[in-house]
């Protein structure tokens, strides 16, 4: 008699487990991700300078990879230097893919000398979620 009762509150604790778990799987896939890079003032195009852009791409992954004044600094610089040369291999026609994807990777490099890898996760699966439409685009980018 009591083995009855004990399989049949394992059982409805197991039902009671199973329903729970699917409740909080299906309230986390009607959650909406958090918007890192999105500001909600205007949507009006921008025109940027890429020292601007640099600094604007600073200021969004300072908070965000708590960068030091020493780092901000570094990045803020290899972030400019990213941006005019992806800007110059853009303009080439013969090889751009190519260049666009070296110079990637020696902005990865560049980062890799200036975050702690810790750092270095966080910046790539920030843009990875939310990718920084100033990488992309030359002249606009959307506040």
């Amino acid at each position: 008699m009591f083995h009855f009762y004990t399989a049949r509150l394992v059982a409805l604790l197991l039902l009671v487990g199973i329903l729970a778990g699917s409740r909080g799987v299906q309230a986390q896939s009607n959650m909406r991700p958090a918007n890192f890079l999105a500001d909600q003032e205007s949507a009006e195009p921008l025109i940027l300078s890429k020292s601007d852009k640099a600094e604007l791409i600073t200021q969004r992954f300072s908070d965000a990879l708590d960068l030091s004044p020493k780092q901000q600094s570094q990045f803020q610089r290899y972030t400019y230097s990213h941006l005019c040369q992806k800007e110059a291999a853009a303009t080439r026609l013969v090889g751009a893919t190519r260049a666009q994807r070296r110079l990637d990777r020696r902005y990865a490099a560049d980062l890799s000398r200036v975050l702690r890898s810790s750092q270095l996760a966080t910046f790539y699966w920030l843009r990875n979620r939310e990718p920084l439409a100033l990488f992309e685009a030359p002249a606009t980018a959307k506040r």
